[in-house]
């Protein structure tokens, strides 16, 4: 699931995040490539007002009573709720495919296991267990913001030590938000 709804204003290159390149590829493209690797399916969630180049049936709009991540994750969810799902937003681009199978391997009998690089959870680079947008639906009302919905359903957080072993270590939760953060992110994957 790519959680693709920021409209990248802090970036301020006047188009919505998941259109801006790097290395040649959008955000957006980047996201779903990753997934591609070890998803059989691949949903992007974004606002129903925002256009990407997504093909029907495989977008879904976000939840429109919540806001921010929150909305996108819950549509995404929901979409297959049975289901096991990494959720991933477009905003970490230096993200592996080996990172999310770790995550995945972490999170055991939990409802949600999310990195916590530099203590700080990731929600939008998680892996979510079957019920874990109903769990979320559920606590979103006292919970509006994403980390304290997760943390509120018991997410197993994933501490640095162990996120610096696996393959590419910590620089690869870099979240590309400033245009200092995507200069960054240019630099490394050049």
């Amino acid at each position: 699931m790519v959680v693709a709804g920021g409209q990248g204003a802090r970036l301020g290159l006047g188009i919505p995040k998941a259109l801006v390149k790097l290395g040649g590829l959008t955000l957006l493209d980047r996201a779903r490539a990753v997934l591609e690797v070890c998803c059989d399916e691949v949903l992007v969630a974004a606002p129903v007002t925002l256009e990407l180049p997504v093909p029907a049936g495989l977008r879904v709009s976000d939840v429109t009573r919540y806001s921010g991540p929150l909305a996108g994750v819950l549509a995404a969810l929901d979409a297959r709720p049975d289901r096991e799902a990494f959720v991933l937003g477009v905003d970490f681009p230096l993200i592996r495919a080996s990172t999310l199978r770790s995550i995945a391997a972490a999170r055991g009998d939990a409802m949600v296991a999310v990195p916590a690089p530099g203590g700080v959870p990731q929600p939008l680079v998680a892996a979510y267990g079957p019920g874990a947008g109903q769990a979320l639906a559920r606590v979103a009302g006292t919970a509006p913001a994403i980390t304290r919905a997760v943390l509120a359903i018991g997410a197993r957080l994933i501490p640095e030590e162990a996120l610096a072993a696996w393959e590419g270590g910590i620089e690869v939760f870099l979240n590309v938000n400033t245009p200092e953060d995507l200069a960054l992110a240019e630099r490394l994957v050049s």
